[in-house]
């Protein structure tokens, strides 16, 4: 997402580029998870994606904090951007408006605005503490039934240790970690057992990719509590590790698309409504008419093309706006 004030950091543009392509092709390979490489390649990307752009959103949360204070007119840039595109999604066709309960994709920026208003908290309490209590809310929220019923509740408390992680994480630590070459090679072994263990038990475990939305209970997804702890607690460790491995992976000087790490809340955004565009003309029904090798390609081609377009500077004029609209004058000053 767009940071604004800040020097551009070129490993974080890149990063949040390709993030954003894993975002959109995603999203391109729900409706298409009829093929089973692309079952498999959903799988992986939704391991680690969404965690890894909330771990970024945490790591530039602390820009939220200026003199002990929090900045609060993003919350409500967001909270005006949120409502926005409720009201357009409702406007094509995605149900009825609410404020409350978040339509395809917008859940998170619920969560951004949820982090954001426990800021000052973050920064009160020894982030050991914060980690601990956060891995355990984010177990104990899968007891729940309601929790998903609720506001991306449970989404809050599911990733809420890797934006705490990403909150914690200094350029130091990046920096010790990219210059250790042992971690790029760990890193590229750990992607690729991931990725072999998804595409050859996929179907031997019935693997429960539910557990990757963050959303159901562990009763909702059949799965005993127990059960659903232990892979709970498993795809926190990976993914996190997953994301530590991305950032070795990923170069750290400007490249060709590093002017479009600027631009991800408006692909985000946009391609929301593509994704259902596209499914309300049933285009994904004709594409698995295809043979197999085809869809596979088209989604991952379709998916970076589609992140370009939507990354053009023409797009983000009112991102630009929405995003910088001042609500100071609205707010209280207690120190005035």
């Amino acid at each position: 997402m767009k940071e604004i004030g800040i020097q551009r950091d070129y490993l974080f543009d890149n990063l949040k580029f390709i993030l954003i392509i894993l975002v959109v092709v995603g999203h391109l390979m729900t409706s298409l998870r009829d093929v089973y490489v692309i079952k498999c390649l959903y799988i992986l990307i939704y391991f680690f994606h969404m965690p890894a752009m909330i771990f970024i959103s945490g790591y530039f949360a602390k820009k939220s904090i200026v003199d002990g204070k929090l900045v609060k007119n993003k919350i409500f840039n967001y909270i005006l951007i949120y409502a926005v595109f409720q009201f357009i999604l409702m406007i094509i066709g995605e149900g009825e408006f609410s404020i409350y309960c978040a339509k395809i994709g917008l859940w998170y920026l619920q969560l951004l605005i949820a982090y954001q208003l426990i800021m000052p908290v973050i920064t009160r309490v020894k982030p050991k503490y914060l980690i601990a209590i956060s891995i355990l809310l984010c177990l104990l929220v899968g007891f729940d039934d309601y929790a998903k019923h609720t506001a991306s509740l449970s989404r809050i408390l599911v990733f809420l240790p890797i934006y705490l992680i990403g909150y914690y994480v200094t350029n130091d630590h990046i920096k010790k970690i990219r210059e250790n070459k042992i971690f790029k090679i760990l890193a590229i072994i750990l992607f690729m057992i991931v990725g072999l263990f998804i595409f050859k038990y996929m179907t031997t475990f019935h693997f429960k990719y539910d557990m990757l939305y963050g959303k159901d209970s562990y009763d909702s997804m059949g799965v005993s509590n127990l059960l659903g702890v232990f892979i709970r607690s498993s795809w926190l460790f990976i993914s996190i590790l997953l994301i530590l491995g991305l950032i070795t992976l990923v170069p750290n000087k400007k490249t060709f698309y590093s002017k479009f790490g600027s631009r991800t809340l408006q692909v985000y955004l946009l391609h929301l409504i593509l994704i259902i565009l596209l499914r309300q003309n049933n285009i994904f029904k004709m594409l698995l008419e295809y043979n197999d090798f085809y869809v596979i390609i088209g989604s991952v081609i379709g998916g970076i093309l589609i992140t370009f377009i939507l990354s053009l500077k023409v797009f983000s004029y009112p991102f630009d706006f929405l995003m910088n609209l001042k609500f100071d004058k609205f707010l209280v000053d207690k120190d005035s």
